[in-house]
């Protein structure tokens, strides 16, 4: 609620890419499987927002605590979790791609 009096741009923009149907944004949360292609590269090698249309917003490495807006040297470890911000599309092509899994 202070966001909306603080803010307003900001409560306005999350109401518009959470409800809009035709905008249809996602946020998911992915972890980085054994054998997943993007283990142990960074964030600049595996380009989620250039090549398959999804934001990182925030990478959590296993035992540490969560790193928002994580930087492209950001590297990516088996049993990171990713959280993403996209449409259900381009999370699907991500995770198809990437080979990670939405998180249980």
């Amino acid at each position: 609620m202070v966001s909306q009096i603080v803010r307003p741009a900001v409560a306005d923009f999350l109401d518009v890419v959470m409800h809009a149907d035709e905008l249809e944004l996602w946020l998911e949360e992915f972890t980085v499987q054994s054998g997943a292609p993007i283990s142990g590269r960074t964030l600049a090698d595996v380009n989620p927002r250039q090549k398959r249309g999804i934001n990182v917003l925030a990478l959590i490495l296993l035992n540490a605590p969560m790193h928002t807006n994580p930087s492209s040297d950001d590297r990516i470890d088996v049993g990171s979790r990713l959280i993403v911000l996209g449409t259900r599309a381009d999370s699907d092509n991500f995770s198809r791609h990437t080979g990670v899994s939405p998180t249980d």
